[in-house]
């Protein structure tokens, strides 16, 4: 009787603390860091147990000649008890100090909601029940737990473009690795990937100018292979492809627009070098005089004046 009396002033004493607890801030997070945990509400019980899963019973915890104890020891004791399962989403405290946990799915509030909480625990036959957050929130994204997500860079490293490969542990991020981001096409301007995702896109901006969705535009690798791409914007990001030109192109003429020349089969083109072969031999020339040359008869009588000369 001495205990139900000194329980009734110690109820009446704390009810009012409780209910300022309730309006404000319900978010807790444990004393070593580890998870989060939320109060949400104050429920009636029945012997068949909206939380069915008894973990401890912190009672023999509780100094009872202590006027204004602080139950944040118990409730946090009844926490760390239900994170620590890594099954259980709720757990309740009742009866100043038996704790009770439920998993997902659990209908803690089957039996409509209670008035006989204090100080964030229940008393007789009422549960104070709390929801562990197994969630993770990381740059203004929220995702559960056991839920892979990306870390972009931001601002984006162009000598090593990449994100971290993270995964949502019971509240808490685990970040192991990268993923690199590889780009087939030279990128003159990045822009950082969104919160959750992994690779930056490539902006429409070339030389100095940027570009509208629907505009193409050539990029162009002297001494590098391939040497030309075909770019266009498309939902503000610049989508290229390597340009399929032929390797033999008679003539070719080169647009300031266009990656592949326009080849001209029909006009002249040079050739490789070539030798004539030898023909076969001819005999050497016959100089002058020889018969039938001009002169020839003049020269002829003349010798024979000089011949009969000579005689006489």
């Amino acid at each position: 009787m001495k205990f139900m009396t000194r329980g009734l002033i110690f109820m009446t004493a704390c009810h009012v603390t409780f209910v300022l607890m309730s309006q404000g801030a319900n978010i807790l997070t444990s004393s070593d860091g580890r998870f989060r945990y939320k109060f949400l509400g104050c429920y009636s019980d029945k012997s068949d147990r909206a939380l069915p899963i008894e973990l401890f019973n912190g009672r023999e915890y509780v100094d009872w000649n202590m006027k204004d104890y602080n139950f944040g020891k118990i409730i946090e004791m009844c926490a760390t008890r239900a994170y620590d399962r890594g099954y259980l989403k709720f757990f309740g405290l009742q009866y100043y100090g038996e704790c009770w946990g439920g998993r997902k799915g659990s209908r803690y509030n089957i039996n409509g909601e209670a008035k006989t909480c204090m100080k964030g625990i229940g008393g007789e036959w009422t549960n104070a029940v709390y929801e562990i957050i197994h969630d993770c929130k990381v740059s203004g994204m929220t995702y559960e737990s056991g839920q892979r997500f990306y870390i972009p860079q931001n601002p984006v490293n162009s000598n090593d473009i990449s994100c971290q490969s993270c995964l949502c542990d019971q509240g808490y991020k685990s970040c192991r690795g990268k993923i690199m981001c590889d780009f087939f096409f030279p990128c003159e301007k990045f822009i950082p990937a969104p919160p959750g995702t992994c690779c930056p896109t490539c902006a429409c901006y070339h030389q100095n100018k940027f570009y509208k969705d629907g505009q193409s535009w050539i990029i162009r690798q002297p001494h590098a292979e391939p040497d030309c791409y075909e770019c266009t914007c498309a939902s503000n990001q610049t989508k290229c492809v390597a340009a399929g030109c032929p390797n033999n192109c008679p003539n070719p003429v080169y647009e300031p627009d266009k990656c592949c020349p326009t080849c001209h089969p029909g006009a002249p083109t040079s050739h490789a070098p070539f030798t004539i072969p030898e023909t076969t031999p001819r005999p050497p020339p016959v100089m002058p005089p020889f018969p039938g040359f001009p002169g020839n008869q003049k020269r002829s009588l003349r010798l024979r004046k000089i011949s009969r000369r000579s005689k006489s």
